[in-house]
């Protein structure tokens, strides 16, 4: 069998984004700021397919941004966790079985178990308390095992 590596990237970076709260009211400028649109979001992964076997490395990067509910306003640090997962097509060495279908996959979410970026906010109903919860989990290494059977 031969090795395939897929490369992939996508991002979004927003130049601008400017807010009114009324017809007449004045612009205000709220990119790149807490429970705003954040100027910069993106996720690169590298896929290698090895015969039955697929190893796949995420990652996904949230930039840094202003947390302007504080006096002073404070500058919130970026976050970039790595997920890896791997996938086993077991059916593809015993086509003509009862596991002719089956696949099992391991997954490790934020491989490196890196902490969410600290934010100066209260625990509120959207989670938080410490961090953002619109832009970074703090559940830290998460495992997941899966099997799934096509047929």
């Amino acid at each position: 069998a031969q090795d395939t590596v897929t490369l992939s990237a996508s991002g979004t970076y927003i130049t601008e984004y400017e807010v009114a709260v009324a017809p007449q009211a004045s612009s205000v400028d709220q990119l790149n700021v807490i429970f705003q649109p954040l100027r910069f979001k993106a996720r690169a992964s590298v896929n290698w397919d090895h015969g039955p076997f697929t190893a796949r490395v995420l990652a996904t990067h949230v930039g840094g941004y202003t947390n302007n509910l504080v006096t002073p306003s404070e500058d919130v640090d970026s976050y970039t966790p790595v997920d890896l997962t791997v996938t086993w097509r077991v059916g593809e060495m015993a086509p003509d079985t009862l596991v002719g279908g089956l696949e099992l996959v391991a997954e490790v979410r934020n491989l490196f178990d890196i902490d969410p970026p600290y934010v100066n906010l209260a625990p509120g109903v959207n989670g938080s308390g410490g961090y953002d919860a619109t832009a970074a989990n703090p559940l830290g290494r998460q495992f997941a095992l899966g099997a799934r059977i096509r047929f």
